[in-house]
């Protein structure tokens, strides 16, 4: 319940901030009923504040100022809600006093689709976590907090900036992490389900804007927000021929495989069709999902307005400028309807003047962002690309039928109309060609009724997903993934967006027999939205006891390394970090820390290319840690921006149990969590280094010291450390009984420092269990910090078991002087705490 306080905390205090300003943009483009403007500002005055603030946040960062701190954020809402209100918030208080049932039809739907989204992501988490990018997603959110710098760092490659890619989505999401205290993986949980619950608002309250009937948001919601396409019946289908039908689908990943229906000449096979229910299913708060509150708004400010006003014009820019940055193929549909209204509308210079004057404002307002923004785009491909007609009807399904009729009842010949379609058929037939063919024939009736009847609402959504599957079909920009795979993915998207407007409008004027005919046939795309309940049903019961914020099943997260990663992301003059993991970073992801895996200049800017190319080509993380040149690793340590490396079981498996030692001339061990150390790239003094092997024995037990080195170093806090590096080899006795001390003398023999440790293995000492050997070597490395003013002269080492009392003598050694009980005592180098 805390938890859930300190979310809505920030999200019902923007809200409350910005809902004058909301109201009056709502009036400022036109709508002037009452109850209606109400319903229309409370439901967009969220995404409208954070538009605001996001953007606030993002002029602060340009200026490297720490934006993302608690007090730095709440004052600057305080002060906007402070302006607001005091410029617009005295009679429209009074306005939301008279219609307290529209605040409470809109908090009933609030709550709905809160409690059914809460259900969906605690209870799917388990089932549907590895699907979707978290780890990137939560890693540039952390990387923005952590580093005030436009464009922000790149938490996987470092040496790199994020600036071929959209990182406005984790400004706004850091945003909602800051104002609420919570982690930014925590926030990130719980903004995937608010997010379907925001976007759920707007298409409510602005189909109501326009409905005729109570049942038409409804339904936009449902289309929106529930359906999902007819991939999930090819599988049923696939089932059936194995002589059973399972509910849910049993085959693998079968939520998934409906969002790689129609196939590409691409690497992968296939391009991408996700459809909003499954991106909100699995809460993959990715650029394209972050930004529908934003397009829902684009397209209410692209079809209603005069764009006169110099305030109207003003505004629109913004908050159509602010698409770009989060995800620019957004800005497609909502600037072709754009331009569709304005040339319908009037004259063409008027049309073109109010064209330019928004699109102009909005691209000055986030100028920066543009000239940063290094494009992935290889190469513009213009042609014919026909998709295959049956993946497409699968993927639009739900959608064909209300549309097809729609389009007949309204159409001023229906005759005229069908024939129209079947020569569409027939030539996209002979040209191998069927979708575009069918695409353009339907685009050319619409024209005809919007000719005879005008640019009514439906028919501009409906003209505006026309297009956008038409685009796909002669032209796509291709990136590194190849073929259509991204351009078919985008438009699609956003397709869905246009149509799910579209149908329930065009429901409203055609007769009782058709719309039911409608419903049921739109009724199918639930299916999907109820496999998915089914296949997570088994895991209901983690609503009451809990849930997994931190995304990661048990065998992604390493308790230890996550630890001691976010206590080194405590510290301000550490960022760059080196592991030899190949998997996604997730401690760095979740402490904000940058994980260097290249620095290489042939290696291109995007992930796709470079993970293949990382595959066959030795980058600065794998040099490190594979070459055995210490004057190599050196210069690498030296050259790269690296403060900390990071070693554990995982680097010492696939390097050598013995990899801290051979480092240990190079870098300083400073924070240890488990067995994961962190060393600061910090070049030590080697003050001891054994010249040969100390065997200790004794009636209790026989152990060899094969190598041990003392080096003197500064941790993160830049106070001077001992380490010991040691290397045992046990031949008789328990090594967990045994303890190994070590005392540090000044020059008149007194001990100023210990660092006694025992020999069992926990914490930082391990062992090799694969040796072919009889006897395991003990791999340990421990440190002590200094006490001020000491200067040491001697150290001495011994073996003992301190439960019995009894010591094992040093009994062979070829380096030091014998000691009191069997001991070992070592010139040490004069040092004093005061060297720089």
């Amino acid at each position: 319940m805390l938890l859930l306080l300190k979310w809505f905390g920030p999200v019902i205090a923007i809200w409350f901030a910005f809902w004058p300003l909301s109201d009056w943009f709502f009036g400022l483009k036109g709508v002037n009923e009452e109850r209606k403007r109400l319903s229309l500002s409370l439901a967009f005055s969220f995404p409208i504040g954070l538009a605001v603030l996001s953007y606030i946040v993002w002029l602060g960062m340009m200026l490297r100022l720490k934006m993302f701190h608690p007090s730095v954020l709440w004052a600057i809402l305080i002060l906007i809600a402070l302006l607001i209100w005091g410029a617009w918030g005295r009679k429209r208080f009074f306005i939301l006093m008279r219609n307290c049932s529209t605040l409470a039809t809109l908090l009933a739907l609030f709550i709905a689709l809160t409690a059914f989204w809460w259900v969906v992501r605690v209870a799917g988490n388990e089932k549907v976590l590895k699907i979707g990018e978290h780890m990137m997603n939560i890693s540039f959110v952390q990387v923005v907090m952590r580093y005030p710098q436009i464009p922000p760092p790149n938490p996987f490659f470092a040496g790199f900036k994020i600036d071929f890619y959209y990182y406005f989505f984790a400004i706004i999401i850091a945003i909602l992490s800051t104002l609420s205290g919570l982690p930014a993986h925590v926030a990130y949980f719980i903004a995937g389900i608010t997010w379907p619950v925001i976007v759920g608002l707007e298409i409510y309250t602005l189909l109501s804007l326009w409905a005729k009937r109570s049942f038409t948001p409804l339904m936009g919601i449902m289309l929106y927000i529930f359906t999902g396409n007819w991939g999930v019946f090819r599988l049923f289908v696939a089932e059936a021929s194995y002589g059973h039908i399972n509910f849910p689908p049993i085959s693998e990943l079968w939520w998934f495989q409906p969002t790689r229906l129609i196939p590409d000449p691409n690497p992968y096979g296939f391009a991408i069709t996700e459809f909003p229910a499954f991106s909100f299913g699995i809460g993959d708060l990715h650029p394209h999902v972050v930004a529908i509150p934003w397009a829902v708004l684009g397209l209410f400010i692209s079809v209603v307005g005069e764009l006169k006003d110099w305030k109207e014009v003003m505004l629109s820019s913004f908050l159509i400028g602010i698409i770009a940055p989060l995800n620019s193929w957004t800005l497609i549909p909502v600037l072709v309807l754009l331009c569709l209204r304005l040339l319908f509308n009037y004259k063409p210079l008027e049309a073109f003047t109010s064209f330019f004057f928004v699109t102009s404002g909005a691209f000055l307002l986030f100028l920066p962002f543009h000239l940063q923004l290094k494009s992935p785009i290889i190469a513009y491909k213009l042609g014919l690309f026909p998709t295959q007609w049956w993946s497409w009807a699968l993927h639009w399904a739900p959608f064909l039928l209300p549309a097809l009729l729609g389009i007949a009842f309204m159409a001023p010949k229906r005759w005229l109309f069908f024939i129209t379609l079947a020569i569409g058929i027939a030539i996209g037939y002979l040209v191998k060609a069927s979708i575009l063919a069918i695409l353009i024939a339907s685009l050319l009736v619409l024209f005809w009724i919007v000719k005879k009847e005008g640019l009514k609402l439906w028919a501009t959504f409906l003209i505006g997903w026309i297009l956008v599957n038409l685009i796909p079909e002669i032209f796509y920009l291709e990136d590194y993934w190849g073929g259509r795979y991204n351009t078919i993915f985008k438009l699609y998207f956003e397709g869905w967006l246009l149509i799910s407007l579209a149908v329930p409008l065009m429901l409203e004027n055609l007769s009782k027999w058709t719309r039911s005919v409608s419903k049921l046939w739109i009724g199918t795309g639930i299916v999907y939205t109820t496999a998915l309940l089914a296949f997570i049903a088994p895991n209901f019961p983690l609503l009451i006891k809990g849930i997994n914020f931190y995304w990661l099943p048990p065998n992604y997260f390493a308790p230890d390394r996550w630890s001691l990663l976010h206590s080194l992301s405590q510290y301000p003059n550490v960022s760059y970090i080196l592991e030899a993991k190949t998997e996604y970073p997730i401690g760095p992801v979740l402490t904000g820390l940058i994980e260097l895996a290249q620095h290489d200049y042939i290696l291109p800017l995007w992930y796709p290319r470079r993970a293949s190319i990382v595959g066959r080509n030795l980058v600065a993380r794998d040099w490190f840690f594979k070459t055995e040149d210490a004057t190599e690793r050196a210069r690498i340590l030296q050259t790269y921006p690296i403060d900390a490396v990071i070693i554990g079981h995982e680097e010492r498996w696939l390097y050598g149990y013995d990899l801290d030692f051979r480092l240990s001339s190079l870098l300083t061990p400073a924070l240890s969590s488990g067995y994961v150390i962190a060393y600061r790239n910090f070049t030590p003094e080697i003050c001891l280094e054994l010249k040969g092997p100390i065997v200790f024995k004794g009636g209790k037990g026989e152990m060899k010291l094969e190598a041990l080195r003392v080096t003197k170093g500064r941790d993160f806090a830049n106070r001077p450390v001992l380490a010991l590096f040691e290397i045992w080899d046990p031949i008789r006795g328990d090594p967990a009984e045994m303890s190994f001390y070590v005392h540090f003398l000044d020059s008149n023999g007194n001990i100023i420092a210990q660092g006694d440790h025992p020999l069992g293995l926990w914490g930082t000492r391990w062992t090799n269990y694969g040796a072919n050997s009889n006897h395991k070597p003990i791999y340990s490395v421990h440190w002590i910090s200094l006490p001020p003013n000491v200067s040491i002269s001697y150290v001495r080492i011994g073996l003992w078991i301190p439960q019995t009392g009894h010591y094992i003598p040093a009994s062979e050694f070829v380096q030091g002087e014998s000691g009191p009980n069997g001991s070992i005592e070592f010139e040490f180098k004069l040092f004093t705490q005061n060297e720089p």
